[in-house]
């Protein structure tokens, strides 16, 4: 378990840019961020959902991580609802072109995880920008959605700074064990079309010991949960708000 400090960030955020200025956005549309992290010389750009972003105290977050070659734009039919009610919503866009994919000849676990912890360095960093720009948010109980590659970053981060999250939600990550806890709440949708590597998900008997809850899809692939019809879109959504509205 690692401890995240929330201030110690202010003084790597050197560059941050508002690409789509507030007042010229149409209603809907997400702030464009680039974020520049200068401990780890790595662009960190997110797309923020949000209404009202200034009102209100202890304003619910969430983080939304794409999945391998995907945008972090390509999921915005969840953020946009969810930022619809009352979330703010942070895309961030942890993978970079140029990032070099690791040789999966070996452990693919052990090649994976310098990549997912680069990640999630990086969403952490996103995060300390959030916590010190608004603090009317609440960044000690964020909700993570993770789709693929994202899953495990986020199942990774989950593990790592459990202190800071509520719910956890995978969208068909693969290889990342997704964590054994009653806190953070653990929720996973699974495509019809993959199957994740050994441990990966939990055994019956541990769903029922942390009231973690796995569904299996039967008509959403694993690219169709970004790139799906309206219906299967309608289909993730009422999972995810059926998740979130679980105490």
């Amino acid at each position: 378990m690692r401890m995240a400090i929330m201030g110690g960030a202010v003084g790597c955020l050197l560059l941050t840019l508002f690409i789509l200025k507030p007042g010229w956005k149409r209603p809907g549309e997400p702030d464009t961020l680039y974020l520049w992290d200068k401990a780890h010389r790595r662009l960190v750009p997110v797309l923020l959902y949000s209404e009202n972003i200034d009102s209100g105290k202890n304003r619910k977050v969430v983080i939304l991580a794409h999945g391998l070659g995907i945008r972090n734009s390509d999921y915005a039919y969840i953020s946009s609802h969810l930022a619809a009610k009352g979330f703010i919503v942070a895309s961030v866009q942890y993978g970079q072109p140029g990032d070099k994919e690791p040789d999966r000849s070996g452990n693919i676990y052990e090649a994976l995880k310098p990549v997912w912890d680069q990640s999630d360095q990086s969403i952490l960093f996103a995060i300390h920008y959030l916590k010190n720009k608004y603090p009317n948010l609440d960044c000690q109980n964020l909700t993570l959605i993770g789709h693929s590659r994202g899953g495990d970053v986020l199942a990774l981060f989950a593990q790592e700074y459990p202190e800071m999250v509520s719910k956890l939600i995978s969208l068909d990550n693969g290889h990342m064990p997704l964590p054994r806890t009653i806190k953070p709440q653990v929720f996973s949708l699974r495509a019809y079309n993959t199957t994740p590597d050994k441990g990966v998900l939990p055994t019956p008997e541990e769903q029922k010991e942390f009231n973690i809850t796995i569904v299996e899809l039967q008509d959403i692939s694993h690219i169709e949960m970004c790139f799906g019809t309206e219906a299967q879109k309608e289909e993730m959504i009422r999972y995810i708000d059926g998740f979130l509205n679980k105490e």
